[in-house]
């Protein structure tokens, strides 16, 4: 009996520690080998296309952007981190700062009027994080569109000048 305990718990630790590389696996999925001229190619068209504003969501994070950025070779060490920084980066966006909206639009009858008050009312009372943006990159709230947004800093200070 005790041998069939032991072989249970161990197998379910195994199941467990290899649960995160599976599914780095399945979200990877089979692809095409990359080439390294092609990589280069795209990592200098890259580089030249400027940074546009966009809503913030799963994908504008540094780390999760730097994962991105490996080829195929590094999938199986890189995947499982991927799937870590998005999961994390989707219940930011997906869950936290729309159910803190909403606590706030029902206490207060709207939503924040600035960005200030967006990331006082909103993230720090909510002990919301963030994910940390590459250099050059600024979150900044929407407040037409009542949204989080990644502008370029200097497209931020701008609107903020403006304002």
């Amino acid at each position: 009996m005790k041998d069939g305990v032991w072989r249970a718990s161990t197998w379910l630790w195994c199941v467990a520690c290899m649960a995160p590389f599976m599914l780095g696996l399945l979200e990877t999925g089979c692809q095409e080998p990359s080439h390294p001229k092609a990589e280069n190619n795209q990592k200098a068209s890259d580089s030249a296309v400027p940074f546009e504003a966009k809503k913030a969501g799963v994908g504008v994070g540094k780390s999760t952007q730097a994962l991105e950025k490996h080829g195929t070779t590094g999938d199986v060490v890189a995947g499982p981190a991927k799937v870590l920084f998005r999961t994390k980066e989707k219940i930011v966006f997906e869950i936290q700062i729309p159910h803190a909206m909403n606590l706030y639009k029902a206490e207060h009858g709207k939503g924040p009027q600035s960005h200030e008050e967006f990331m006082e009312k909103i993230i720090r009372a909510n002990r919301i994080r963030l994910p940390e943006l590459p250099p050059g990159q600024r979150y900044e709230f929407n407040v037409e569109k009542q949204e989080l947004w990644v502008v370029p800093d200097e497209e931020a200070t701008k609107g903020k000048a403006q304002g």
